[in-house]
């Protein structure tokens, strides 16, 4: 029989009803909770229990299930992702991007940067680095400025062409929330495309 190992992120947003109330804790364990966007999260869960139970209920359903098939895909490798924004922004251990990288088994590549907390990476610390993949917000090879040419740089583009990058949209990785749902469905797309 197979049991169901809890997950970080499953115990960071368990909540418990009460005689009339809901509770929810957050756990030192899922950085998501600590960070910029980490109040939102545990809010907006902790809101829509409140206010429609049943909805709520649909929406965990839902993000479980994206959980769980972005899990299936990624569990048979273990991918190292560098999350790679305009000018060599990286998102460290304590973003959303990470907690959701870290909720399907992949691993952000930042820590080994030494940019735990996030921080800016030069193009030669990237190369150097060699993570599997690079995430990033948008693709396309055209740059409107120097942020964005970073992420075009020829060495980038060298180590990283299209198949090496995958792309995950800003608007679904802003805020916790419903959105993360998406957030997950289209890792998994990627996913699935850069590992054919």
């Amino acid at each position: 029989m197979l049991t169901k190992t809890p997950h970080l992120f499953d115990e960071a947003t368990a909540v418990t009803a009460g005689d009339s109330r809901w509770q929810g804790r957050t756990s030192p364990d899922y950085w998501a909770f600590v960070g910029p966007f980490g109040g939102c999260t545990a809010a907006t869960i902790l809101r829509a229990l409140m206010q429609h139970p049943q909805r709520a209920q649909a929406d965990i359903a839902r993000l479980d299930a994206a959980v769980a098939q972005v899990r299936a895909v990624a569990s048979a490798h273990h991918y190292r992702v560098l999350p790679l924004e305009r000018r060599g922004f990286v998102a460290g251990d304590s973003s959303l991007i990470s907690s959701l990288l870290a909720a399907t088994g992949l691993t952000n590549a930042a820590g080994e940067l030494g940019l735990g907390a996030g921080g800016f990476a030069s193009l030669e610390a990237i190369v150097q680095l060699r993570p599997d993949f690079i995430l990033v917000s948008e693709a396309g090879n055209h740059a409107e400025d120097e942020g964005r040419a970073f992420l075009l740089h020829p060495a980038l583009e060298r180590f990283y062409p299209e198949g090496k990058r995958i792309v995950l949209p800003e608007r679904l990785t802003v805020c916790g929330g419903v959105m993360l749902a998406d957030a997950l469905d289209r890792l998994t797309e990627e996913l699935k495309r850069v590992t054919r």
